[in-house]
């Protein structure tokens, strides 16, 4: 075998590595039924993480493809506060994803695409001052959804490369009740208010590679 990126030498590789992370996350939550008079609620939040990564690489001349896993803990935290009134806070507690990933290698570089599922905690909440008001609408802090994104891996030697990928995680959006009756002109129904989060992450790793290898 050729050796077009020694970042994925071999016919096949096993990796693992630390990572560091910048994280841009965006809690939005929307009161459905007074939307009409300014029911958004918006709390982005900046922060940093820092994890762990494993992965599978296949190569086959110059295509590479494979699995990999990672788990990252962070520093995102914000809230909006009307004193008296209401605080809307967001945060992003931890985060992880399972991926395939495929690309073309090059010189000592791989250039790839990656995508896949990924899992969060993260808390968002509306809570009517003072708290804890069992009107409040607080969400569940375990998610679920997709992530996609790309990156480049660059060897350092023929057992250890550093990455680095960007990425785009949606975690959908879920309704909260409080069980009270909510009205606005002609709409009367249970009252609820809907979360959504996302996430942009900018991501360098370092990794250590064995068997496969040249």
């Amino acid at each position: 075998l050729k050796a077009p990126s020694r970042a994925v030498c071999g016919a096949l590789s096993l990796s693992a590595g630390v990572n560091g992370q910048f994280a841009y996350h965006h809690g939005v939550i929307w009161d459905r039924v007074y939307d009409d008079h300014g029911g958004d609620y918006d709390v982005p939040s900046f922060g940093a993480g820092a994890g762990l990564h494993v992965g599978h690489d296949w190569q086959s001349d110059t295509f590479v493809y494979g699995v990999l896993a990672d788990f990252a803990v962070y520093t995102n935290e914000e809230d909006d506060t009307s004193p008296t009134y209401r605080s809307v806070s967001s945060s992003l507690n931890w985060m992880g994803s399972v991926r395939g990933r495929a690309g073309v290698a090059t010189g000592d570089a791989l250039f790839c695409a990656t995508g896949g599922v990924a899992f969060a905690d993260v808390d968002l909440a509306y809570e009517y001052l003072p708290a804890p008001d069992p009107d409040s609408f607080i969400f569940d802090s375990s998610r679920v959804g997709w992530t996609a994104g790309l990156g480049i891996e660059k060897a350092m030697s023929d057992r250890s490369s550093i990455k680095f990928e960007t990425l785009y995680t949606s975690f959908g959006d879920e309704s909260a009740y409080d069980g009270t009756t909510c009205s606005d002109d002609d709409v009367i129904e249970a009252c609820s208010m809907i979360g959504y989060d996302d996430t942009i992450t900018v991501t360098i790793g370092y990794s250590l590679r064995w068997q496969g290898l040249q």
